[in-house]
């Protein structure tokens, strides 16, 4: 079976299931004897074209009411094009040159999908970073303006 297509980056639409004449054989090895609650457990943390495959499978076969619920909350756009196929260091890279959005877009992604320790203390690192240039520049800005009050006096 070949995987979906991940690309979902820049128009931020996450794929759509692929049709069910390519859902016969199961995504996951054994799928069909997991329990409910282990597989909806398992689900955190998998790859955003295996989450597409899964629910693909399982709206075609079992179609459970709570498997398809965690898989909506999970599915979604990644934060970074191809994203979920980035290593951690290349993730950080990316966030080193981007900005707040992107770390912001980042984070929120890690605490719903994967929560790798690493990533998220990239995340705060940046956060803190843009910040303090925030606010460097707000002060920047208000003395600046003081410098043009006392111009006026």
């Amino acid at each position: 079976m070949s995987a979906p297509d991940t690309n979902h980056g820049s128009n931020g639409r996450t794929p759509s299931a692929p049709p069910s004449d390519q859902t016969a054989d199961p995504p996951i090895s054994g799928y069909d004897r997991l329990d409910m609650k282990k597989l909806i457990g398992d689900l955190r943390g998998r790859p955003q074209h295996e989450l597409a495959a899964i629910a693909a499978y399982e709206e075609s076969h079992a179609n459970r009411n709570q498997v398809m619920e965690k898989l909506r909350y999970l599915r979604g756009p990644e934060p970074i094009e191809n994203y979920d196929r980035l290593s951690v260091e290349e993730i950080t890279a990316a966030l080193m040159d981007g900005d707040l959005e992107l770390s912001n877009r980042v984070r929120v992604y890690e605490r719903r999908l994967r929560s790798r320790g690493p990533v998220l203390e990239a995340v705060a690192r940046v956060r803190l970073d843009r910040h303090e240039e925030v606010s460097s520049r707000i002060t920047e800005v208000r003395e600046s303006r003081r410098g043009d009050v006392a111009d006026w006096k």
